[in-house]
């Protein structure tokens, strides 16, 4: 099973990439490459993206019944950002190991608000 790091690593790379000057060129492996000073912007849009993604696990996890259950958060998650179902037991499970790292990242909520 494939391991991610906690969202909020994630978030202090981004902000110590944004804070080296003169990159000439980024290629991330999420996103399409990026040159010059839309490089910079690429990192705030991916810690926006993180921003959004983690309120609405949050928000997903606050409407589950219950203990919370990664799959059924996801269902939500997707849903609430306009994101078709995972078309694989694979995706799936990717989609579920990311929500639980997510909901067990303690420091994200005060990290995402700087």
């Amino acid at each position: 099973m494939t391991r991610y790091r906690p969202p909020a690593a994630l978030v202090w790379s981004l902000r110590r990439l944004k804070a080296i000057p003169g990159f000439a060129h980024y290629l991330p492996g999420h996103d399409q490459p990026a040159e010059g000073a839309a490089l910079y912007q690429k990192f705030d849009d991916s810690i926006a993206n993180i921003r959004r993604f983690h309120a609405a696990v949050k928000q997903a996890a606050l409407e589950t019944v219950g203990k919370p259950d990664p799959q059924a958060i996801a269902g939500r998650v997707l849903a609430s950002l306009n994101l078709p179902p995972a078309p694989s037991l694979q995706i799936a499970a990717m989609t579920n190991n990311i929500i639980l790292a997510d909901m067990n990242a303690s420091s994200l909520d005060a990290l995402l608000k700087e």
